[in-house]
């Protein structure tokens, strides 16, 4: 146990005398110190209890300066008495010698009396601090006990946290461990806190079967979400099983109505409330599925019959615009409607599509039989330069040249006559009467 030091006016505090006699009693040897790093003088505990049992001694009489002893002498009594020696004037009488006797008496009385009252204070003064050390003492042992006391009541709380922690974490072990195949990781914390708040109020003193009954109520709560998700995906594979088979991909990546259907599937899952049970899940995912095999037979439907489309005399631009015009139409119209309805949406989105082709026919026949009356132009050409000849109205310089200008003619006057053409239907008359007219011009 290290020694306890105590500074020289703490000392001189506890011993009820001044700090400079404390030091001259260190400088003549008759107390034990030590002097700090700092330059402090240090009195030992030990010193003052022995001071305390024996009385401080007073500072040795060669210890003092010459002046503090003649100020001593001077106070310390009255003068000695005058030397025997000295001359009387008379023989001294009985009665003073008695005087000075009973005098000198009198002052030993007082100095013994002033003596043992001193001495009875210095009685009073020790047992006072013997008293005082003893009660420290008996504090101090009362404090000891005390935090004794207290830090074995903090032992032992200890000891019993450490123990119910224990238990509670062999609880949550066997909580865990009897999970059920499959449940992940993350969970555990969960099975954890639940285990724990649950056993909070309960006492490790409790039944095995209690305890075992509320672990077991606390690990369920806390998988509760899993167990759910497990159901619905469960639900939601069963629902998908009754999708189409010409709807699924068997190889490969899903299809475009697989993914619709689990879409669909999971989205009227996220409607149901959340104490659903698997039958109600079950049936939901199903008709969710059910209800895209009805759009994928309306969408195979519409394909069939878009893909019926032919256009005769159409190209092939107009025949994909067209399919693509009729798969709108009949992908508009409700789910569940009859052929009849189906067939007539057809034919009213493939009528304007018909109708251009029509009338692309019918320009295209025009043409081409205006294209042939503008070849038989030709015959009217010859005939009508052939009377002109004859009638000297036209001299061609030989015979080799009328089929020459037939054909010259005949390509001047073209632009005009497929422009009557045209505008409007010539009789064969009126046909001859404009190529003549135009003839007339061009010569």
């Amino acid at each position: 146990m290290p020694k306890l030091y105590y500074r020289i006016g703490q000392a001189a505090d506890r011993l009820g005398t001044s700090k400079y006699h404390l030091r001259r009693l260190a400088e003549e040897g008759l107390l034990q110190r030590r002097i700090s790093k700092t330059g402090q003088l240090l009195i030992p505990d030990s010193e003052i209890d022995r001071f305390e049992e024996e009385g401080v001694p007073p500072v040795p009489a060669t210890a003092e300066p010459q002046d503090s002893l003649e100020a001593v002498n001077d106070d310390a009594g009255p003068p000695p008495p005058p030397s025997q020696k000295a001359e009387l004037l008379a023989t001294p009488s009985r009665h003073v010698i008695s005087s000075a006797e009973k005098v000198l008496a009198t002052r030993h009385k007082l100095e013994t009396m002033r003596i043992e009252e001193d001495i009875d204070q210095i009685k009073n003064s020790r047992r006072e601090r013997r008293e005082q050390k003893t009660a420290l003492k008996a504090a101090h042992e009362a404090e000891r006990q005390r935090l004794e006391e207290s830090q074995r009541a903090l032992q032992a709380r200890a000891e019993e946290q450490r123990q119910r922690q224990m238990w509670l974490d062999s609880w949550v072990r066997s909580a865990i461990q009897a999970l059920p195949y499959g449940v992940p990781e993350s969970y555990h914390l969960d099975v954890r806190r639940h285990v724990e708040q649950t056993l909070r109020d309960v006492q490790p003193s409790q039944s095995y079967s209690l305890v075992s009954t509320l672990v077991s109520a606390a690990s369920a709560k806390a998988i509760e979400p899993y167990l759910q998700q497990q159901e619905t995906e469960k639900a939601v594979k069963e629902g998908l099983a009754t999708l189409d088979i010409c709807a699924k991909n068997a190889f490969g990546p899903p299809s475009e109505w697989q993914i619709r259907a689990e879409r669909d599937a999971r989205a009227t899952m996220r409607s149901l409330p959340p104490g659903a049970t698997f039958q109600e899940k079950q049936s939901t995912a199903k008709a969710a599925v059910h209800k895209i095999n009805a759009k994928f037979e309306h969408s195979c439907t519409c394909d069939r019959l878009a893909g019926q489309v032919t256009l005769w005399y159409g190209t092939e631009e107009e025949r994909r615009r067209a399919k693509l015009a009729v798969e709108k139409a009949l992908k508009s119209l409700p789910l569940g409607s009859s052929p009849v309805e189906l067939e007539e949406a057809k034919n009213k989105a493939l009528r304007p599509f018909e109708e251009a082709i029509e009338r692309k026919r019918k320009e295209r026949e025009k043409q081409e039989r205006i294209e042939e009356r503008i070849d038989d132009s030709l015959h009217y050409i010859k005939l009508y330069v052939e009377e002109l000849v004859s009638q000297d109205e036209l001299d061609l310089g030989g015979d080799g040249n009328l089929t020459t200008l037939a054909y010259e003619l005949r390509d001047a006057i073209a632009l005009e006559l497929r422009r009557e053409l045209g505008r409007r239907e010539l009789t064969d008359a009126q046909f001859k009467r404009l190529i003549e007219g135009l003839v007339d011009e061009e010569l």
